[in-house]
């Protein structure tokens, strides 16, 4: 689009909120000490459009208030706006270019940053100057190119710590980081910023011997300990990460934001809600909580800790959200089930001028295919390209296959395979395949694993779903051979784990645990409850069961599934008709998912468990999902 259509269109938008927001007359704002302060309380981006209206009205130009602007307009992704005040200004300063570089920058709009940049620099004069340079360095690394950026920074006659910082970073990201080590080694003053650089390269890329051999070596400071929080977490280590955080503060260390947004995802991960509590308490305690990323990160921990009610309290008394805030939310309604929520917030998302991106479709078309809203999912899949000119990616196809799949629509969904712009990935079989388990599809199950065998060849999770798929048919020897080509290929499968929090703790029982002090506590209450469910219509699926054992011992694997003796555990040890949370890392199976039904019935409490997919919300022998996961 060219600068001209862009700045007709920008002060079009201007102009229509100026004639929509009559209060705001040219009369009340004459005093140009308002417009500052008034920039500065805009939260939503429709008062703002009116301020600028009237700022051109009253032809005042004060350079605070247009750096106001573009900063403003940049937080809320507008950059033709920011663009549109940079371009109608006049001889800018070097504060108002760079104001509109960081906006384009925040935005990904690296090109466009960078012609920033070689503009300034040809107008200004600016090239020998160390923070262009350094910026540039900054900006190559983002984009991926560091031939370019490697050129600048050798070439630039001061290396302040900026750049060396940005040249780390770009090729710890984009490289081996061994190789950003050994420029890493070559500074020779290395400040917090190089150290937790290089430690969160090495995290990034797996790296976590390095980072804690780097941790030993430095003098530690807040970002180091942000860094190794960030790097306990990054390499699914949440336990650690939430400890690192408590030796932190017992170091007398202070939590800084970024702290936060480093810890939060690790009680979300646990689905800690006691824990994420704290965290929260800690946040107002020290003043964060008008950040809006931490904001962001309590949304997303109280969602996967099972509390939606309160990321829907968070949400709404929000004075800043931004587009992360909205698809938090919608995240949140999508892992519960709640399809009708997540549309109608979606749509107020669309009301509320709040800029939409690819993760905002993830999140809605997640909340349609948890929901079975297909008519709603393929409405707004396709108003992607149509209305918001978004392309979609692997990850949108993917819930479309798994949307329509679910629904039992085959032809439709092979069909939609066929057409697709981009070749199929694991993500997109794997949906099929969960697809054909749901619908006992044996046919397309066997054609799914056929292309998911080709791209994930080690992965043995798609043998073990299409051994299900042949065991809910009654094809037993076609399920044991399936099972033997995993073994044969030296595959085993992930192990189920479950784990409940009780008093600040997290207790965790793998499949078929024997190893729990409560154990035969444990087997007496779930021989009571089994009594009691097989009286009122209880019958074990044995198709749950992979293992070529005789039918009996069927029946006592599944009895020793994860989520079972983490329920039975929670039932010992919480009051009577306290709810029961349990987090599970696979997909509930069909006959667990039954048993808590009549766990929940028999012993009138809520549970709430937690699978690798959603959320399972049990009451009076009833799940949230309806029996559709």
């Amino acid at each position: 689009m060219c600068i001209k259509h862009q700045l007709r269109r920008s002060f079009t938008s201007i102009a229509t909120a100026a004639s929509e927001f009559p209060s705001l007359s040219s009369s009340t704002y004459t005093n140009y000490l308002h417009y500052p302060r008034l920039l500065s309380s805009c939260k939503h981006l429709n008062p703002l459009l009116q301020i600028h209206a009237q700022i051109i009205v009253s032809g005042f130009k004060h350079h605070h208030s247009i750096t106001h602007l573009i900063n403003l307009y940049s937080l809320f992704h507008k950059c033709d706006l920011a663009r549109s005040v940079f371009d109608s200004t006049p001889n800018p300063s070097r504060i108002l270019w760079n104001s509109m570089i960081r906006a384009y920058t925040r935005s990904k709009q690296y090109n466009e940053a960078l012609e920033m940049y070689y503009c300034m620099v040809e107008k200004g004069g600016l090239e020998r100057d160390v923070f262009i340079g350094a910026g540039l360095v900054d900006m190559y690394s983002k984009m991926g190119d560091l031939k370019r950026a490697r050129e600048v920074f050798d070439k630039m006659p001061k290396r302040d710590v900026v750049a060396w910082n940005a040249m780390i970073a770009g090729l710890s990201q984009s490289e081996d980081p061994y190789v950003a080590r050994r420029v890493f080694d070559q500074m020779v003053d290395q400040d917090d910023v190089s150290w937790g650089t290089m430690m969160a390269g090495y995290a990034h890329n797996g790296c976590f011997v390095e980072v804690l051999e780097l941790f030993d070596k430095m003098k530690l400071g807040n970002v180091t300990w942000n860094v190794i929080i960030a790097a306990y977490m990054q390499n699914g280590h949440a336990k650690e990460a939430i400890s690192s955080f408590h030796q932190m503060r017992l170091e007398n260390f202070h939590p800084n934001s970024v702290t936060f947004v480093s810890v939060l995802p690790a009680a979300a991960y646990l689905a800690a809600f006691r824990e994420g509590m704290a965290f929260h308490a800690c946040i107002i305690q020290m003043g964060f909580l008008s950040n809006t990323l931490v904001g962001n990160s309590l949304i997303d921990m109280y969602a996967k800790c099972g509390q939606l009610d309160y990321s829907e309290k968070l949400f709404n008394e929000m004075d800043h959200k931004d587009t992360v805030s909205w698809n938090a939310m919608l995240s949140g309604y999508a892992v519960h089930g709640h399809g009708d929520r997540a549309i109608a917030l979606f749509s107020l998302m669309q009301e509320s001028q709040v800029q939409i991106d690819s993760v905002s479709f993830v999140s809605v078309l997640s909340a349609c295919r948890h929901a079975g809203l297909v008519e709603e999912g393929r409405k707004i899949f396709h108003s992607m390209s149509d209305k918001y000119h978004i392309k979609p990616d692997l990850e949108h196809y993917a819930c479309m296959v798994d949307l329509l799949g679910r629904a039992g629509l085959f032809d439709e969904t092979l069909g939609f395979i066929k057409v697709m712009p981009v070749e199929p990935d694991a993500g997109v079989w794997g949906a099929l395949l969960g697809s054909c388990r749901m619908h006992s599809n044996v046919k397309l199950g066997e054609v799914a694993l056929d292309h998911l065998v080709k791209l994930e060849p080690r992965n043995p999770a798609h043998f073990v779903v299409l051994s299900s798929i042949y065991a809910q048919s009654g094809r037993w020897a076609d399920a044991g051979k399936a099972r033997s080509k995993m073994n044969d290929l030296g595959l085993k499968k992930t192990p189920g784990c479950s784990w409940v929090e009780l008093k600040n703790k997290v207790h965790a029982f793998r499949v078929g645990d024997k190893s729990h002090p409560q154990l035969e506590s444990m087997h007496l209450l779930w021989n009571t409850l089994l009594e009691k469910m097989e009286k009122i219509g209880y019958v074990p699926d044995r198709s749950c069961v992979l293992q070529n054992v005789e039918e009996e011992d069927k029946e006592m694997f599944l009895y020793s599934h994860s989520e079972r003796l983490a329920i039975t555990f929670a039932l010992l040890n919480t009051p009577p008709g306290s709810t029961i949370q349990i987090v599970k890392n696979l997909r509930v199976c069909a006959d667990c998912h039954t048993t808590t039904k009549f766990i929940s019935k028999i012993t009138t409490r809520r549970i709430i468990v937690r699978d690798a997919t959603r959320f399972h919300h049990f009451e009076d022998g009833i799940c949230s999902c309806n029996d559709y996961w």
